[in-house]
């Protein structure tokens, strides 16, 4: 499912906004059909032939936008939002710094008294450049101390990305791995622990 939804991802990039369609077709790699089946049931896309090749047409920019990755977030979301104890999940956070600089942070929600913060991306391993640098800056300015910051991204991240994460204790997800997401975010917040807080 991976290689087809970074593929979905990557066609939806060229997509206007006012035309609502692909300008180039879609490729059918492994899992294509059941996604884009998924979502046509779901009302979310529509498949069109046009000389032999299979374009998408969305319905609005909504749902192009939850194609091109808002899917995650909510996922995301929807996982933090059922957790027992977390306290006022939000997503699409936007922060201001000082300087005037505006940051959107995907999924927001404290827990035992801690600021936790969920970024997350669908596309290809070129959005993943600086990952560390970007979060760590987020949670120092909007973590303070007490901060913990998780990244979750279809993609896999570089193996130096991986590595200055860990080193920084950022949590990463990727890949295959999003499949476990529900017992990593339980992990990760301690929500599986007694007595603490």
């Amino acid at each position: 499912w991976r290689e087809a939804l970074l593929a979905l991802n990557a066609c939806c990039e060229g997509v206007a906004k006012h035309k609502l369609a692909t300008p180039r077709p879609v490729e059918y790699s492994a899992g294509m059909g059941e996604v884009l089946s998924l979502l046509e049931r779901h009302g979310l896309v529509r498949v069109e032939v046009a000389r032999g090749r299979r374009y998408l047409r969305f319905p609005g920019p909504e749902e192009l936008g939850f194609i091109r990755g808002g899917w995650l977030e909510v996922y995301v979301y929807d996982l933090v939002r059922r957790m027992e104890g977390v306290l006022e999940p939000l997503m699409g956070v936007k922060c201001l710094s000082a300087r005037g600089v505006t940051n959107e942070l995907d999924v927001v929600f404290t827990f035992r008294n801690r600021l936790f913060i969920v970024e997350c991306k669908s596309g290809k391993g070129k959005h993943n450049k600086g990952m560390p640098y970007k979060l760590d800056a987020v949670r120092e300015k909007v973590g303070g101390l007490f901060g913990r910051v998780m990244y979750v991204s279809v993609d896999r991240v570089s193996d130096m990305e991986y590595l200055r994460a860990q080193e920084w204790k950022m949590q990463v997800v990727q890949g295959e791995e999003i499949a476990a997401l529900p017992d990593i975010l339980q992990a990760w917040t301690g929500a599986g622990r007694r007595g603490e807080g």
